[in-house]
This record gives structure tokens, C-alpha cells and sequence, in this order.
């Protein structure tokens, strides 16, 4: 059994080394600014945006359910990446006191062959390629990352940010809870405010 604390240091190596890639392709994308004849290019063949974007959250659907499809979703539902054709609607899971989690799969493997799976749920989804997966090789282990599916959750609590906005946070992990976003549903907000105090 992996101890909380070697959980959240396995997150935040997982997360360290999906920043590095992204940030090695922005840099990478930076360079090379020097002008050159229009008569001297040659034109490339034509790429993928998304490919050429780096890490994103392009993986998840652009689409909406509807309020009646939402409706319908409970604590602990979950729905498979291969089966997400479409996201909540997060006002109507809002009323609900209803959030969505990100789940992923997450191997560290060391060059000595030693290997370690992890689960992480996440409050806000991660940028990874538009496949859903990210590979990162650093010093002597490979972090691999994999988008899994949502589950739906309850909201745990609200809480004002310093902008003024109120967030629903929600538990990814024993002890270990995230903010989900600012809260959307303008008749959960008219009650918050009604009530004048976080709810917790």
C-alpha cells in the first residue's frame, strides 16, 4: 500500500516532468526567428494543429450534454474515456452539489526496471497529447500518464477565492482536496450568497 505522502510526491514528480515537456516545446517553438527570403522557403507539408500545439486538454470532448442527460448522473458514476462522447454540464451538476474528477493511470519506471502504478483523480484536467497519453523521459525514469475517464463526485465544500469567486472543492484522495472551479449555476450562487458563509 503506497502511503499518502509517496502518493503526492509521485503527483507532483508526474506533474513536474509533463510541465518540463510542455515547456521544452515552447521553447523549442521560440527559436529560430531569423528572417529568410520568401524565395528561399519551402513549403512543409501541412501538420496536425493539435500536434504542433504540444500538451493540451484537446483529448476531452467539446460538447455538452444536456440538462437531462446530466440529470441524471450520480456520485460515483463513471464514464470511460472511450465513452465520453460529451462533458456534464457543469451549472446543472453545480445545483446538484455535483462535480466532475479526472482520472488517470500513471506508471514511473526507472532504468533499473523498477515500476510503480498510480491513479491520480485531479479537479482540473491535466494537458497531455490528443490521444490522451504523455510519455517524459527524465535522468533515469520514464513517466508515463493516461487519461482514464471522469467520475462524477460530491462537492465537499465551498470556498471564496480572492477574486471574490466562490469555488467548489472536492476530494481527490484522503485528505487531499482540489478546487473544481469557480461555481457556474447562477441559482447555487444566489444561495451562497443568500447564506451569507462557506458551506464546509
Amino acid at each position: 500500500m503506497i502511503s499518502n505522502e509517496r502518493k503526492k510526491a509521485m503527483y507532483k514528480k508526474a506533474l513536474a516532468a509533463l510541465l518540463a515537456t510542455t515547456t521544452t516545446l515552447g521553447l523549442a517553438g521560440c527559436g529560430g526567428n531569423e528572417e529568410t527570403p520568401k524565395e528561399d522557403k519551402v513549403e512543409e507539408p501541412s501538420k496536425n494543429k493539435e500536434d504542433d500545439a504540444g500538451p493540451s486538454t484537446s483529448y476531452l470532448p467539446t460538447t455538452e450534454m444536456s440538462e437531462e442527460e446530466t440529470k441524471k448522473l450520480t456520485t460515483g458514476i463513471t464514464i470511460s474515456a472511450d465513452e465520453l462522447t460529451a462533458l456534464p454540464d457543469e451549472r446543472v451538476l453545480d445545483d446538484a452539489d455535483l462535480a466532475v474528477v479526472y482520472c488517470y493511470h500513471g506508471t514511473e519506471k526507472s532504468t533499473d526496471g523498477v515500476e510503480i502504478e498510480y491513479y491520480p483523480k485531479m479537479a482540473q484536467p491535466i494537458n497531455l497529447s490528443a490521444d490522451g497519453t504523455s510519455t517524459t523521459n527524465m535522468y533515469d525514469t520514464t513517466y508515463f500518464m493516461e487519461f482514464m475517464g471522469i467520475e462524477i463526485v460530491n462537492i465537499e465544500y465551498f470556498d471564496i477565492n480572492d477574486k471574490g469567486q466562490y469555488e467548489k472543492f472536492v476530494k481527490v484522495d484522503e485528505n487531499m482536496y482540489e478546487s473544481a472551479g469557480p461555481v457556474l449555476s447562477e441559482e447555487k450562487l444566489n444561495e451562497l450568497n443568500g447564506n451569507q458563509k462557506t458551506l464546509k
